[in-house]
């Protein structure tokens, strides 16, 4: 236990000893959109709530690499404001930052996105259709219930992104069937957030090839 109190206040101390640098770094108009994106990565480590006006304005940054980073340090920031500027990534040029968006949306719970998240299920890029159904699914009934509209639209891809989440979802539904109703649910929405990351993972790499 003593091991552990210090260990803890050792890093709170840490952090609070890195928080005005990392500002600095957040804000510097000279660092490149790699570099911003490392900063950013520390910022959602260190989840320091003073840090998130810093982290929201690099929404707009220049660099897409920049913007989609911070679109992934906000998961870890909920606020009204996070909110709100990640959902203005989904309509970013480049697929990769509204893919990122869309994962952020899903989970912060922003269930105020919805109607974005379901226009989402019809994007050009396949990966950003999955993040999208992926969110959608992790905000409850009235995301499923977005996702089951999609089984009927015109849209091919709204259609099979629905098909290919739900068969995922029915696959987890009948392993888990042994369990009990709140099991279940948190069975769900741990594989949900496995895939989330899994597919974060994925683009990751294709975007380094």
């Amino acid at each position: 236990k003593i091991f552990f109190h210090f260990t803890t206040s050792t890093l709170r101390t840490v952090w609070q000893l890195a928080e005005g640098p990392l500002r600095d770094c957040l804000t510097s108009p000279d660092a490149s959109g790699r570099e911003i994106g490392a900063w950013l990565a520390l910022a959602e480590s260190l989840n320091l709530p003073s840090l998130r006006p810093a982290v929201t304005a690099l929404v707009s940054h220049p660099d897409p690499e920049a913007r989609a980073a911070a679109a992934r340090a906000l998961r870890r920031y909920p606020h009204v404001e996070s909110v709100e500027a990640v959902r203005a990534l989904l309509a970013d040029p480049q697929d990769f930052v509204r893919a990122a968006a869309a994962q952020a949306l899903g989970a912060l719970r922003a269930t105020e996105a919805q109607p974005q998240l379901e226009r989402g299920l019809s994007d050009e890029a396949w990966w950003v259709r999955f993040r999208c159904a992926l969110a959608l699914a992790l905000l409850g009934e009235p995301g499923r219930a977005a996702l089951r509209r999609a089984r009927q639209s015109r849209d091919k891809f709204a259609r099979d992104i629905e098909q290919l989440l739900i068969e995922i979802l029915d696959r987890t539904i009948t392993v888990g069937k042994v369990f009990d109703e709140p099991t279940r649910r948190l069975l769900a929405t741990s594989f949900l957030g496995m895939i989330n990351t899994l597919a974060y993972r994925m683009i990751e790499n294709r975007d380094t090839e």
